[in-house]
């Protein structure tokens, strides 16, 4: 994740929420289409990103799980 982007492959999001369960940082996202998104990064990462709601951040999957509703 960052707040600027690096070209190619990134994909533009809006944090929407920022949750400090632990050690580590919850940043839940929203994307343009509405797809939600949640990215985990540490809390050192959220302060050097400065990351805010409403923020607008770009980011890029390195490990992706999808998770779809039963049936």
């Amino acid at each position: 994740m960052t707040t600027r982007s690096m070209g190619g492959v990134d994909d533009e999001a809006t944090v929407d929420r920022i949750v400090h369960p632990g050690f580590e940082v919850r940043v839940e996202l929203v994307r343009a289409d509405g797809e939600k998104l949640r990215a985990q990064v540490t809390r050192d990462a959220c302060e050097e990103l400065g990351l805010e709601a409403g923020q607008t951040v770009y980011i890029r999957a390195s490990r992706e799980r999808v998770f779809t509703a039963s049936l």
